[in-house]
């Protein structure tokens, strides 16, 4: 789609203007000790930033405001009270062009689990990235990395679910077929974890899973380390439960 796709060409030309110089500035003071790679995507980072338009506090919440507004559309969602926001042809319309949302979630690809619905939001209001388990791959935090860095989204939340197949197939990981035991593998150290905590294996994986997934992000990606320490972002772990809709922030 047009709002992201991006090239190398369109930071050129560069120029010495004091507004190139300050646009860069950031890029730059970022590049020791990381890998050629890193450092040309936030110089590609920083040329989207002087193409696309300015974002207010309106259109983009700070992160406590984002949890907020998502918590909100949880409650109702919960007791069946949704408004369905921002999903009429204008807004689509709107949206043609740009894109501002205002959280990720990283969850689950199963079907009970769609975040616009259970957070009661509308079109571009979240970037949604899913997968079973939310196992977390190179093009899984390159998307990550994309949403915070171009985007500005201020919020990313991991999003595990009760009575989840991929944790329950890491957790008897016995006879899986194709490529599913290397899904397991993945969420194997969750299950590990919660093997010294009391009460049901599963239920525990769930949660520990979610939690380490929010602490890999930073940890793999120095763009998004860079960008918590910063406070630019607040990554956080969180709990949706199948039988109530309830969404519990994990600690």
């Amino acid at each position: 789609c047009n709002s992201c796709l991006f090239s190398v060409n369109s930071l050129l030309p560069l120029d010495e203007s004091p507004l190139a110089e300050r646009t860069l500035a950031p890029a730059i003071s970022i590049a020791a000790g990381m890998s050629a790679e890193i450092i040309l995507f936030h110089v590609v980072v920083q040329g989207l930033h002087m193409n696309k338009p300015a974002q207010t506090s309106a259109e983009i919440p700070d992160h406590d405001l984002a949890l907020k507004k998502l918590m909100e559309g949880n409650r109702r969602y919960q007791t069946a009270n949704q408004i369905y926001p921002r999903q009429t042809v204008t807004r689509r319309h709107a949206l043609s062009d740009n894109q501002q949302p205002f959280a990720l979630i990283l969850g689950c690809a199963d079907s009970r689990v769609p975040p616009e619905l259970i957070f009661d939001q509308g079109l571009g209001d979240l970037f949604v990235i899913r997968v079973a388990g939310h196992v977390v791959d190179d093009t899984v935090l390159a998307s990550v990395e994309f949403a915070v860095a171009v985007l500005g989204v201020p919020l990313v939340m991991v999003l595990g679910h009760s009575q989840c197949g991929a944790v329950k197939a890491a957790v008897s990981s016995d006879g899986l077929p194709g490529s599913l035991p290397r899904l397991a593998a993945a969420i194997r150290p969750a299950v590990a974890a919660a093997k010294e905590l009391p009460g049901n294996l599963v239920d525990n994986t769930v949660k520990t899973n979610a939690r380490m997934t929010a602490v890999q992000l930073p940890t793999r990606s120095p763009l998004l380390k860079q960008a918590a320490t910063d406070e630019q972002v607040k990554i956080v772990a969180a709990l949706y439960n199948l039988d109530s809709g309830a969404v519990e922030l994990l600690t």
